[in-house]
């Protein structure tokens, strides 16, 4: 009988137990996503691992040693693979996934980052010598770069170890050399092979002398020469100088010129750096003229009272030309300035007669000036403004109201003229006259 109670009382408690819901087995925790592969070196990644199954949220960690996990990149806990691997090579390692109840996944994970490709880019060509020059010829990889060459580089050039050929080239010529780079992490590039050409620099001598000078005026004008680094010296290639003109070896042409006429010549330019030496030729022509100022403006035109006035008198024929007022008196308002603008409001109307000099370094000239200042101008009335209205009588007002008394009482005389000369012509004419 015991054992028959102790029966029914398991059986009792199995069918409880059966009675009870019970809560789903949760899926397995799952990786499901591994990072790409390859990937490239120097060159920011960004990876987020997915779980699934088992009871959010997840922990991510790296497994525990032998692991290894690519140079410049780190897993957070919230599973993003991110960074810039800088080391190429094939790395393998182990991402774990860990649930709300310690359920934990795990992923191998074989990474492989290629080796970089250092591209070489050859200088252009070609150069001019005497010019400071720079060129880079690696890009990818990491930097700094080394290089090393096989053959001979121009003379002043150097491969410096940021990659860079750069100096003044000292030589003229055809140079033909290999070119290799080695970046930060021993990689290497492949062999460039270069052909630079060297060739003479361009000389350039400027800027041209001020044309026309005039005689027995002092001149001075300074040649300079662009186009390559080095010491310039000027000479005359070919012409004839200005009489009264000299040039310097710093490239000054000065004096004071005696004769007038037209003068074209050469100057020459000459370059030296180290043991190389260029030269440039540059025409110019210079003419020596007899000084006389001519006016060259025309005849000023009228103004406005209270309008603003401008005028610029202008003479050549000399240098340093200058205008002044030298008889009669300018309209009132304006003045007279050196460079020779006339200008101002003027303020009265009427006509005005002046003389005005020009000056130049050696000669001068006069001019009679005549301007006619015309009173300010009356304003239009507009034609929409409505026109006045007629005066009306100082003792007896126009309006709207007398007018129609007075055509009332005008309008009685009439009628009272009327009978009046009817009873006249009744009087003359009598029955039976």
């Amino acid at each position: 009988m015991r054992r028959l109670g102790h029966l029914v009382v398991g059986f009792c408690l199995a069918a409880v137990v059966v009675l009870i819901p019970q809560p789903a087995i949760a899926a397995d925790v799952v990786i499901t996503n591994p990072p790409p592969s390859p990937v490239t070196p120097h060159v920011p990644f960004s990876h987020q691992f997915i779980a699934t199954g088992g009871v959010a949220p997840y922990t991510f960690t790296l497994g525990t040693a032998p692991i290894s996990l690519t140079h410049g990149l780190s897993l957070s806990p919230g599973g993003l693979l991110s960074g810039t691997p800088d080391t190429p090579g094939t790395w393998i390692f182990t991402v774990l996934a860990t649930d709300a109840f310690d359920t934990v996944a795990a992923l191998n994970v074989t990474m492989v980052v290629n080796a970089p490709v250092i591209t070489m880019t050859p200088p252009p060509s070609p150069i001019p010598a005497l010019v400071d020059f720079s060129h880079t010829f690696p890009s990818g990889g990491k930097a700094p770069y080394t290089l090393t060459h096989v053959g001979a580089l121009p003379s002043g050039m150097a491969l410096d170890s940021p990659g860079v050929l750069e100096g003044i080239p000292q030589q003229t010529g055809t140079f033909t050399f290999t070119v290799r780079a080695t970046d930060a992490q021993g990689f290497k590039s492949g062999d460039l092979a270069v052909t630079l050409v060297v060739v003479p620099p361009t000389i350039v001598v400027a800027p041209a002398p001020a044309s026309p000078i005039y005689t027995g005026q002092a001149f001075s004008h300074t040649f300079s020469a662009t186009g390559a680094l080095g010491a310039k010296s000027f000479a005359l290639q070919a012409g004839s100088l200005p009489p009264g003109l000299t040039l310097t070896s710093a490239g000054v042409l000065a004096g004071t010129p005696t004769t007038a006429a037209s003068y074209p010549f050469t100057i020459r330019a000459t370059t030296t750096f180290g043991p190389l030496s260029f030269s440039g030729d540059q025409a110019f022509t210079i003419v020596v003229a007899v000084p006389a100022v001519a006016f060259t403006s025309p005849a000023p035109p009228g103004g406005v009272v209270g309008t603003p006035y401008s005028f610029s008198f202008t003479a050549a024929g000399d240098a340093g030309i200058a205008f002044s007022l030298v008889g009669g008196a300018l309209p009132p308002g304006l003045t007279l300035a050196p460079d020779g603008l006339l200008s101002g409001p003027p303020t009265t109307a009427g006509t005005f007669a002046f003389v005005v000099k020009a000056t130049g370094a050696g000669s001068s000239a006069e001019q009679e000036v005549s301007v006619t200042i015309a009173p300010a101008r009356t304003p239009t009335p507009s034609p929409s403004s409505p026109s006045s209205p007629p005066a009306s009588s100082p003792t007896m007002p126009a309006t709207g109201s007398s007018v129609g008394v007075y055509a009332a009482i005008g309008g009685l005389m009439i009628m009272a003229g009327l009978i009046l000369l009817g009873v006249a012509r009744r009087r003359r004419v009598r029955p039976g006259a």
